[in-house]
């Protein structure tokens, strides 16, 4: 399954148009095909800043806004295993569930500043350098997700 994510971000990146959108809150932003792969290597230079790099784990906080997307295609292009997290958690939560899971950092990708959280916002991306994937290891596990018991 890994040497199908160079294609599928291949594949993506030839759409001129919009492949993500966001209309929530009374925005229209748009990321086109032909930017992705880039604005994706950005969100993984920032979070190799937090010492997160391919193979390791982060909690994420998700909403919906296009940096919870552009964060989740991140982890399938870098090899990153996020554990998913409502927005309204608890810091106490997220820091126990850090420590639990072993993970490497605890990431924002919501619009609401959280304490102790790293923030992805689409608008500051420009300040990091992409970072290129590389191979993603067979079995690297995409994302964590805990529910209620259903």
């Amino acid at each position: 399954m890994s040497e199908l994510i160079p294609a599928f971000f291949d594949r993506l990146s030839s759409v001129e148009g919009a492949v993500l959108r966001c209309i929530s809150k009374g925005e229209r932003c748009t990321v086109a095909g032909t930017d992705l792969a880039e604005l994706l290597d950005r969100v993984a230079a920032l979070l190799a800043e937090t010492g997160v790099t391919p193979g390791d784990r982060a909690i994420a906080v998700f909403d919906n806004t296009l940096e919870s997307a552009l964060t989740l295609l991140t982890a399938m292009r870098h090899g990153i295993t996020l554990c998913l997290q409502p927005s309204g958690i608890q810091v106490e939560d997220l820091v126990r569930l850090k420590a639990d899971l072993s993970a490497n950092a605890i990431v924002n990708a919501t619009r609401t500043g959280i304490q102790g959280t790293t923030q992805i916002l689409l608008d500051e991306l420009d300040e990091f350098p992409p970072v290129l994937p590389g191979p993603v290891a067979p079995y690297t596990p995409f994302t964590i997700t805990f529910t209620s018991g259903s």
